[in-house]
């Protein structure tokens, strides 16, 4: 019986770092493949065998492994298919002393060894894999050494005032590598520094940029692509005006030097500008906290037109804010920000309507240990939250509710729920949605109404209700209300105890007068008002302001027609 003769399995990998001339016939690629199947070819009394799959990398650099080719012959190496790869150079493999380590270790989980054409080495020998480190050390070396001579002479070429490259900034074009004026966007630039100096904001100049059909700098890329010529933003404006190339100097990192270009505007208009942006800068109050609330809906609600509302707080509330009114202005913006908790509560009330009765409970459930569990689970549902001032639409992925249920019903979720009574929602519907299902999706509108009401913003139905009501959690108190109920008792009660007038008091609390007969009128409040109040179901559309108001009706049910209250 003929002894078993083991065949090692040989791939050649081959990478080129840029895509011109692999249109060629016969391009580096081929050159790379053709000396390793010669070297393979010589090493055929050692049994290797060349396997006919190609590992070709063109147009992909050294200094990282995503590569597509790369990709392969690793999974290829993780399936056993391969014994020893075979590359031109160890450059061609890695030029990542890193990366080049991380592959090693795949190679050797796998008894795969390594071998370079030209360097004459592998790593199957202890003084193959010290030659290798070598190498790769030399060649980090070589890399960095290069990096540093290139920055130094950027640095230096900077310090010359000399044009190193980039986007033209508005004003200028490149010529002969240099930057050379063109008069019809200087007189913009100028136009944005004068109306700065007389104490225009940036947001309000790139609005009249725009509404006069002026755009940012367009220009043709050495590739023949265009760029720029885009809408103005408060952002673009304020890059033009601490930009040191319109005083004709160039900036190296913090320091500027004397630029070959002409300037456009005179060194007076520049420390004029900046002392006025250093004025208006307004740093962050140190007393507003930072909340550490999560934003369930972030990257999930957008404006009916595809704006993000992003994330945002003040003064320690929680608003998702409208990138649309960032960059245009709120003036014309229609949803400018929304209270991120009065809208996460009217999805998540709606979106638990809608859900089948396993998932709904099971959400219950964790809603009742954390919020942010609950909203864990819906997040994985929920594919967007689209918002028109007329509508909202909160689109479910059916494949994720199936998938869900499956799951429940597998760890017998409604059977642990035997011995409990099922949960009911905290929040009471107040109007029904329309609900529209494919086979994708399953889309909830609401039909709504954006109104702002004593400062705040409010998501109403049409007729200008509140869309649900919170029953089993009530909402917070007002603290405002309730301070201000409770210090009208207090100062009637001391009126009448030191038998004093209202001026005395005001005279030894140091407060104005009318201040107290405004808080004593929140006295003659119906019982029915006052009863909400301290039993905290007052509706949170009521204001201070509100309860003032009704209080000018001396008829109880004047008052509750004003507040609505029936």
């Amino acid at each position: 019986m003929s002894e078993f003769i083991k065949k090692y399995r040989c791939a050649i990998y081959t990478r080129k770092s840029h895509e011109e001339g692999l249109e060629q016939a016969f391009n580096s690629l081929d050159a790379q493949r053709e000396s390793g199947e010669a070297y393979i070819q010589s090493q055929k009394h050692q049994n290797w065998l060349l396997i006919t799959k190609y590992y070709d990398d063109g147009g992909f650099s050294g200094g990282n492994i995503d590569r597509p080719a790369l990709q392969a012959l690793l999974s290829d190496i993780k399936h056993n298919k391969i014994d020893i790869i075979v590359v031109y150079k160890v450059d061609r493999l890695s030029r990542s002393l890193g990366d080049f380590a991380k592959l090693m270790d795949i190679f050797d989980q796998h008894k795969v060894s390594f071998v370079s054409v030209t360097q004459q080495f592998n790593t199957t020998s202890s003084m193959g894999r010290l030659t290798l480190n070598m190498l790769l050390s030399f060649a980090q070396f070589e890399r960095e050494v290069t990096g540093e001579r290139i920055r130094d002479k950027f640095a230096a070429s900077k310090k010359k005032g000399l044009w190193m490259g980039g986007s033209p900034p508005l004003g200028y074009r490149i010529k002969n590598r240099r930057l050379e004026i063109i008069e019809e966007e200087v007189k913009i630039v100028q136009s944005i520094f004068q109306k700065t100096m007389a104490g225009t904001a940036p947001l309000v100049i790139a609005t009249q940029l725009n509404e006069r059909n002026i755009t940012t700098k367009a220009w043709i890329s050495q590739k023949g692509n265009s760029r720029g010529g885009n809408y103005w933003t408060p952002k673009q404006i304020y890059r033009i005006l601490t930009n040191p190339i319109y005083i004709g100097k160039v900036k190296h990192k913090e320091t500027h030097y004397k630029g070959e270009h002409q300037s456009i505007i005179t060194d007076d208009v520049w420390n004029t500008v900046k002392s006025i942006m250093t004025q208006n800068h307004k740093p962050a109050h140190p007393s507003i906290k930072k909340v550490s609330e999560p934003f369930p809906l972030k990257t999930l609600v957008k404006t009916e037109t595809g704006s993000a509302l992003s994330p945002s707080t003040t003064k320690g509330i929680r608003y998702y804010v409208s990138q649309d009114a960032i960059k245009h202005g709120f003036k014309n913006c229609p949803i400018k920000s929304l209270n991120a908790k009065r809208l996460e509560e009217l999805i998540i009330a709606y979106v638990l309507n809608s859900l089948p009765e396993l998932i709904k409970q099971y959400v219950l459930n964790k809603y009742q240990q954390s919020e942010n569990e609950a909203w864990s689970i819906l997040r994985t549902l929920i594919f967007e939250v689209k918002i028109s001032t007329r509508a909202i639409w909160v689109v479910l992925q059916q494949n994720k509710i199936r998938e869900l249920t499956l799951i429940l019903e597998q760890q017998a979720f409604r059977n642990t729920q035997n011995d409990k009574e099922d949960l009911s929602s905290p929040f009471d519907i107040m109007y029904p949605s329309q609900v529209i299902e494919d086979e994708i999706y399953q889309t909830i509108r609401l039909d709504i109404q954006i109104k702002r009401h004593d400062g705040k913003r409010w998501i109403l139905s049409k007729d200008g209700k509140l869309m649900f009501i919170t029953s089993h959690k009530k909402n917070p108190l007002d603290s405002a209300i309730l301070n201000a109920i409770a210090e009208a008792y207090a100062w009637k009660e001391q009126l009448i105890k030191e038998q004093i007038s209202v001026k005395q008091l005001a005279q030894k609390l140091s407060i104005n007068p009318n201040f107290i007969y405004k808080r004593l009128k929140l006295l003659s409040l119906s019982s029915t008002i006052l009863k909400q109040i301290t039993s905290n179901s007052l509706s949170p559309m009521i204001s201070i302001k509100d309860l003032y108001q009704a209080s000018d009706h001396l008829c109880w049910q004047k008052q509750h027609q004003f507040l609505a209250i029936q």
